[in-house]
Formats: C-alpha cells, structure tokens, sequence
C-alpha cells in the first residue's frame, strides 16, 4: 500500500487529452482546470489533474487503462485497483507504475439510467447529457455549474474552490447560475445539520 500522497507530478491538459481523446466512454476535465478550460484561460496554479468518468464504465477505464497502475483512494488509503466496480466515495489516482510520481486522478459518478446522481445527495439527479461539454479548446470537461456544486458544496470549502468561483462566476450564463443557486440552496435546505 502506497502512503506518499503528496508524489505528484501531474499531467498536462494537452497530455492528458491526448490520452483520452480516443476513449470509447463519456470522460471530462474535472476540478480547478475544467473551469480554467471553460474560462479559456489558467487562473491559479494547479497542483494536480482530474478527469470524471461515469462508474457504470468501470470495465472500460480498467481496460483503456491498462498499461498505467491504478490505485483506489478512499479514507486516506490507497491500495491497486483489480478492476472491481466502485462506488462514487472513491477516487482513483493513476501512475505510470509502481511508486512513480500519481499523473492524474479518476473522479467517478453514479449514474441511474439517463441521469447522473450527485454524490452528496442522490436526490439531486440531473440528465445525463448535461454532464460534459467542450471547452473552447474542444476538450470535454465537467460543466461549470455542475463542478462549482461540488465546490461549493462541501463541509469544508477551501481557498482554491472560492478562487474557482471567482474566476467563473461572471462566466456563467444566467440559466447556469440559476442551476448552482438553486441546488445548492436545495442541497442546504436538505441537511440534517
């Protein structure tokens, strides 16, 4: 079992793109550089790279996968990924081999038939084809509105999420605001805290 979490030597978007562009399964950019790539420009520095993928597709990422060694990230554990299915509390941190540097993480999203579920409260289920778009570059990345609820929706908002925000906010369309006021109002109203 791997304990050197901090081992990273991130991929760039173009790298990461090039790997992905010929994947046969929904994918995007997730976190600070799907809103960097929304904006059109790097805002902050990023100290790693995610990409979202759907976990229904789990068989497909192992496959396509296979010449990288993948380790499942959850509670502070990392141990190598057999393939299994996962749910959503996951993560997946990919390196080129065993105890090389992590080149990207693997973000997973449940889905239920055509609609993707959001992790931090199943009743919050959107159509599916609202996930992903394309940046300005043409590479997909996780919709803005969707990935600042994931942001913003946390117990424990850190500084590079409200500098995320600041970044996109004058970015969003009205219907995107509207969409991650209102869940996120929701998701509040939702709490038992």
């Amino acid at each position: 079992m791997r304990t050197d979490y901090n081992n990273w030597q991130p991929y760039s978007v173009e790298q990461l793109h090039k790997i992905f562009k010929e994947a046969d399964f929904p994918w995007g950019i997730a976190g600070g550089w799907a809103i960097d790539l929304y904006i059109g420009r790097q805002t902050r520095q990023h100290d790693d790279i995610d990409i979202m993928v759907l976990n229904c597709d789990f068989q497909k990422i192992f496959a396509y996968l296979r010449r990288f060694t993948i380790y499942t990230a959850k509670d502070g554990e990392l141990s190598i990924w057999d393939g299994q299915r996962l749910d959503d509390s996951y993560s997946l941190w990919v390196s080129e081999r065993d105890n090389s540097p992590f080149r990207f993480q693997i973000m997973l999203i449940e889905v239920n038939e055509d609609k993707w579920l959001y992790k931090r409260n199943n009743e919050i289920q959107c159509n599916l084809n609202s996930l992903f778009i394309k940046s300005v570059e043409e590479i997909p990345i996780i919709s803005p509105e969707i990935q600042m609820l994931y942001k913003l929706d946390s117990n424990c908002v850190r500084p590079k999420d409200l500098e995320d925000f600041k970044a996109i906010k004058d970015h969003l369309n009205v219907r995107q605001k509207n969409w991650l006021m209102n869940y996120l109002s929701f998701n509040y109203s939702h709490r038992g805290d």
